[in-house]
């Protein structure tokens, strides 16, 4: 189990995996959402949650191929 925030999987991702199970994903931080200029500090809240998306994968050599 992942406590660190939230990852968005997509329907890409999925077919990725149904084709390459032992694909091996990047995993990639998305930025903070923006401040607006009422808000009063460019701290993020410590409740706050990271959100991230996979990024680009990588296939492993496949074994027992020549």
């Amino acid at each position: 189990m992942f406590t660190f925030g939230w990852l968005t999987v997509t329907a890409d991702d999925l077919a990725i995996w149904q084709r390459h199970p032992d694909a091996l994903f990047t995993l990639v931080e998305l930025p903070p959402p923006a401040q607006g200029p009422s808000d009063e500090s460019d701290d993020r809240d410590e409740d706050e949650t990271s959100e991230y998306h996979l990024g680009t994968f990588e296939l492993p050599p496949e074994s027992g191929r020549n």
